[in-house]
């Protein structure tokens, strides 16, 4: 089953990092509404891009910057103080990140996570967004659970480490790496390119697909990986490319966006490694998965790397 899992999600993983409409109210009748999205799509999607009700307000031309990172718009919207301006997102599917909108008034911030494309968001402030430890919260384990290549590595863990207490320390030292790197990228003291980072993602994933391979147990692999999930979950890390500044959060809600990502990044691993411990108790010959899938993670890391490798020289 496992195996049939990572051959079906053999497209490529998805962008690490959400896309974000801000939009920064500077009076009742004026704001500045800024799109970003990365430079990173999925294979084949849709372009990705805000769709907008504007209920008598004008939007200027855009303003437009594109960088090896993401494809920057910015408008001024001028509205009536009796209209209601909203906007829907065309693309938007289940093998991205959703798009973060974030509402700006009267030194006021909110946050609202978007996922569907059915979703309409009102451009006005609103009481109804939450905070922004919730949305990121949920965009962590969001984060983990539509990422084939997370998923390759959890897999790669629970096949090489087992359901034992030492993989819950492994996770954890993922969690703070993932976690070091945000803080650093976020700083911008820390910066590398998206493809190059992507690149690194995926040759990441060998560190656990090789022992998976040549059948390695816990005895004769676990104390010698145990460390490595910090250095990897790094390394993923830097997927998210700096995001928290992109979206230009106000400094004081960033550590708390820091810390809700990061928990529900933890969180969303908890709940794989308990779906996976229930299916364990299935009369199935799992031990007898572990090198196929061992393969599998081997020539999807391989392929990924030299994709992204390739797109970043070109």
């Amino acid at each position: 089953m496992m195996t049939l899992w990572l051959m079906l999600s053999a497209a490529l993983a998805h962008p690490l990092a959400p896309s974000a409409l801000r939009i920064d109210w500077n009076s009742a009748t004026e704001a500045q509404v800024v799109w970003h999205t990365p430079a990173i799509q999925p294979s084949g999607a849709d372009v990705l891009q805000p769709l907008w009700s504007l209920d008598g307000c004008t939007l200027s031309e855009p303003g437009i910057e594109v960088t090896d990172e993401a494809l920057i718009t910015e408008h001024t919207l001028s509205c009536p103080e009796s209209a209601a301006p909203s906007a829907t997102f065309r693309g938007l599917d289940e093998e991205r990140a959703g798009v973060l909108v974030t509402q700006v008034a009267g030194g006021q911030q909110t946050a609202t996570l978007v996922r569907d494309t059915a979703d309409v968001v009102s451009l006005r402030p609103s009481q109804a967004g939450s905070s922004p430890f919730t949305r990121f919260l949920s965009m962590g384990a969001h984060h983990l659970w539509i990422g084939a290549d997370h998923m390759l590595l959890l897999f790669g863990l629970i096949g090489t480490l087992g359901l034992r207490r030492r993989l819950v320390w492994a996770l954890t030292g993922f969690t703070v790496g993932h976690s070091l790197t945000l803080v650093l990228t976020t700083l911008r003291i820390l910066s590398l390119p998206a493809l190059w980072a992507e690149a690194a993602i995926a040759a990441s994933l060998l560190w656990v697909a090789l022992p998976m391979a040549r059948g390695a147990t816990e005895q004769t692999s676990g104390r010698s990986i145990w460390w490595l999930p910090m250095g990897v979950g790094a390394v993923h890390g830097l997927g998210f490319a700096g995001v928290l500044g992109d979206l230009q959060l106000d400094p004081a809600v960033v550590p708390s966006s820091l810390l809700g990502f990061n928990l529900g990044l933890e969180l969303g691993q908890l709940a794989v490694v308990a779906g996976v411990a229930l299916l364990a108790l299935l009369p199935v010959p799992w031990q007898r998965l572990k090198v196929p899938t061992g393969l599998v993670i081997g020539t999807l890391a391989v392929a990924w790397t030299l994709e992204r490798v390739w797109g970043a020289l070109g």
